[in-house]
């Protein structure tokens, strides 16, 4: 390793990058006084670091048994600000705590806290896949959360111009999510859009992740992502918006669907307890030997 460094891992899932700090490495930095904020930004610039959506941090890690372990998270958008949840980077964080692991299970379960939310993961070996559960989703306006009475004024529609606006379902998933049914998800300017309706605060007083969705098989879905821009998928996204296709009675609850991302396909079922569940595979990018030197700088 190289004199004042960290270790950093990057992964993906479904074209959703992630880097993830380890627990030993989270506390080298807070012992050498490093701002995770200014940190988190750097590394996830692709011009001056090493480029991603989220930055995943462990901060702490235990087994509770065989095959099962727990831990909690902290995370990181590009623009600095915190990750609510994050689906994929927990998917990652699962995934590369297998991968380091010397064992011959088949799989491996682990349960974290990111954010208000419990996140139960099941990592499969032969599959090199991550199945997470990330709970019920929430459609009152303290828990999602969004601005009950602005929303009704305006018929649950966030309009974008003088000529378009959109009907919108608000959803949380442990962060907010405002899903949005289309005829063509390839006829958006998501960069525009997108932006526009994520920076809507006197609906979504904490901003909100958009996923505009074709409410039919394939289900093809395009997401912009809170603090981030556009994705090529999400875990939390894909649980929002078939949160919403349930509450739309577009599909039943309990079916399994598979959600067309621009990153690939995702599965999504709910379980009897009315938890959402994913799963895709998750591959392994690099192992990053990072000069401290990146954060010697502010963006």
């Amino acid at each position: 390793m190289l004199e004042s460094s960290v270790t950093v891992f990057k992964l993906t899932s479904l074209g959703n990058s992630c880097c993830v700090l380890l627990s030993d490495q989270y506390k080298d930095l807070k012992e050498r006084g490093v701002d995770l904020v200014s940190f988190s930004r750097r590394l996830l610039d692709k011009n001056v670091g090493i480029g991603a959506d989220n930055l995943l941090v462990v901060t702490e890690e235990r087994d509770i048994d065989k095959g099962r372990k727990e831990g909690k998270l902290e995370g990181y958008n590009a623009d600095g600000s915190a990750v609510g949840m994050c689906g994929n980077g927990v998917r990652c964080v699962a995934y590369l705590l297998t991968r380091l692991e010397e064992s011959n299970r088949s799989s491996v379960r682990y349960l974290f806290t990111l954010g208000k939310r419990q996140v139960e993961t099941v990592v499969l070996r032969e599959e090199e896949s991550v199945a997470i559960n990330l709970g019920k989703p929430i459609f009152d306006p303290e828990g999602v959360p969004f601005n009950i009475e602005e929303a009704r004024r305006n018929n649950f529609s966030v309009k974008v111009s003088d000529v378009v606006s959109y009907e919108f379902t608000p959803v949380g998933m442990g962060n907010p999510h405002c899903v949005i049914e289309v005829d063509r998800v390839d006829d958006i300017n998501l960069s525009f859009e997108g932006s526009f309706i994520e920076r809507s605060v006197d609906i979504f007083p904490q901003k909100t992740n958009v996923e505009f969705v074709e409410p039919k098989a394939p289900y093809k879905v395009r997401i912009w992502e809170r603090g981030v821009g556009e994705t090529l998928s999400s875990g939390s996204g894909a649980s929002a918006v078939y949160a919403a296709l349930v509450k739309r009675g577009r599909i039943n609850a309990g079916e399994e669907v598979s959600l067309s991302m621009k990153g690939g396909d995702i599965t999504v079922w709910q379980d009897e307890q009315g938890s959402i569940w994913t799963e895709s595979p998750v591959s392994f990018i690099a192992t990053i030997d990072l000069s401290l030197s990146i954060v010697s700088n502010s963006l």
